[in-house]
């Protein structure tokens, strides 16, 4: 209550406020008797349509970038790169169909944070799959038959990106846990295709190499990029 007019600046106000609530009261009253006056700088118009617009170009520089990816491993890896095709491809379906799950019972929503998730887990499944191949390579070189190269090279492989994963996925869900809004978007795509690039590498990519180490590659190792290896045990 108001108990009479400021005519001179000072007033008094009475009520039942207790010591915090009276406290917060003079700093509103204060803050708001600065001196304090707002200058003109700009003014935009922003369009209905622009989230739309740049969720649909996010989308679409995702799918670019994936395409690349999948040209530049066919190209270097040869035999090789086609089985990572399947990989990328194993992945991607996992990985949209997980967030197609969430979003549909409303705990995910695309937003631009979350394609950047997409597609900074993009590259980190190609990495997986250039790993294994490198790693092979090199045991191959190191005077292993194709099929001891495949099993020790994909096992030695795996252990080394999954250090580096369970990095990025701590930091991913620190972020999830202190983060607001769309950035929490970022940190969730992040985790999940974090999870599911472990997944398709240990159950998918694993086992599709060794198969063609086994079989194929002994019939064509220049189609594959190795040379030498001895005949399989």
């Amino acid at each position: 209550m108001v108990r009479e007019a400021s005519l001179d600046g000072s007033t008094a106000i009475s009520g039942g406020f207790t010591a915090e609530e009276a406290k917060r009261l003079q700093t509103v009253l204060e803050t708001g008797a600065l001196p304090v006056s707002l200058i003109f700088s700009e003014a935009r118009g922003v369009s209905a349509t622009l989230g739309a617009d740049s969720l649909n170009k996010g989308v679409m520089s995702a799918l670019i970038g994936l395409g690349l990816v999948m040209i530049y491993l066919g190209i270097y890896y040869r035999g090789f790169g086609v089985m990572a095709w399947f990989s990328m491809i194993t992945f991607s379906s996992l990985f949209l169909g997980v967030l197609a799950v969430l979003s549909t019972f409303g705990w995910f929503a695309l937003s631009l944070p979350g394609i950047a998730g997409i597609v900074l887990t993009i590259g980190l499944a190609a990495d997986s799959s250039i790993l294994m191949m490198e790693r092979f390579k090199e045991e191959v070189r190191m005077g292993k038959t194709y099929r001891s190269a495949a099993r020790s090279g994909t096992k030695h492989a795996i252990l080394t990106f999954l250090d580096a994963d369970l990095v990025t996925f701590t930091s991913a869900l620190v972020l999830y846990m202190v983060a607001i809004g769309p950035v929490r978007g970022f940190a969730l795509t992040l985790m999940i295709g974090i999870t599911v690039d472990l997944l398709v590498a240990t159950l998918f990519t694993r086992s599709v190499m060794i198969m063609l180490a086994e079989s194929v590659v002994p019939k064509m190792p220049t189609l594959f990029g190795v040379k030498g290896g001895g005949a399989n045990d």
